[in-house]
């Protein structure tokens, strides 16, 4: 093929960052998994393998009730969870091959809490004060470094096909930011939050009558768009 392509002016010689990286992927690919021929599809190899990862989950819930006193009880609930993943396979960031250098961590946090206040005020009156919170940090990819690129030359080098043969073959890219064929390119970390407070009132000498009202606030924050 080269000599082909020498006889007709056209690049003759194999780029050695392109050489030296299908070299790795040949290698890897002799360490695990499976590699597979199509059938009637000669130019075409199938590659599959099953990547690990360590996925921590941690979700403790607690609620309190207290007494004050005999009119007037405090409730408080919690609820905190942590997903550690290394790597995050949920969002499709392990190496593309065995050993790769390029693959993310996800470190995200979901809570929600409340505080309530119950106190019947009289014979048929009673008044319901509650709050609460949601806060979610979340961080995506933060151990993303630019020595993960290394075997690239320092880019995210890609090639597109629309075709499972690779018949047009096409789009050859080079990156060094976001692009279609690394693991994952660049961090990202978001901050999300919602507070409320809700009151209500009920009297109810014979029929249920409910005055109240309700505050909520919601915003979130994304430093690496910044």
């Amino acid at each position: 093929m080269l000599a082909l392509a020498a006889q007709n002016g056209q690049v003759s010689t194999i780029d050695p960052t392109i050489a030296a990286l299908l070299g790795q992927i040949n290698s890897s690919m002799q360490t695990t998994g499976t590699v597979s021929t199509p059938v009637n599809v000669l130019n075409t190899q199938r590659y599959v393998y099953q990547s690990g990862g360590a996925n921590d989950q941690y979700a403790p819930t607690t609620r309190v009730d207290f007494n004050l006193t005999d009119r007037h009880r405090l409730t408080g609930t919690y609820y905190w969870q942590r997903f550690l993943s290394k790597p995050d396979l949920l969002n499709n960031v392990d190496p593309q091959f065995p050993g790769f250098p390029n693959f993310a961590f996800q470190t995200s946090y979901r809570t929600t809490g409340s505080i309530g206040m119950r106190s019947t005020l009289g014979k048929n009156l009673v008044n319901d004060v509650k709050g609460g919170w949601q806060w979610s940090p979340n961080s995506f990819f933060a151990n993303i470094t630019p020595d993960m690129f290394n075997n690239q030359q320092g880019f995210s080098l890609g090639l597109t096909a629309a075709n499972t043969d690779f018949s047009n073959l096409t789009n050859p890219s080079a990156t060094r930011n976001m692009a279609p064929k690394c693991s994952a390119c660049s961090p990202e970390v978001s901050f999300w939050s919602k507070p409320s407070l809700k009151t209500a009132m009920s009297w109810n000498p014979k029929s249920a009558w409910m005055p109240g009202s309700t505050i909520r606030h919601s915003s979130s924050r994304c430093p690496a768009a910044e």
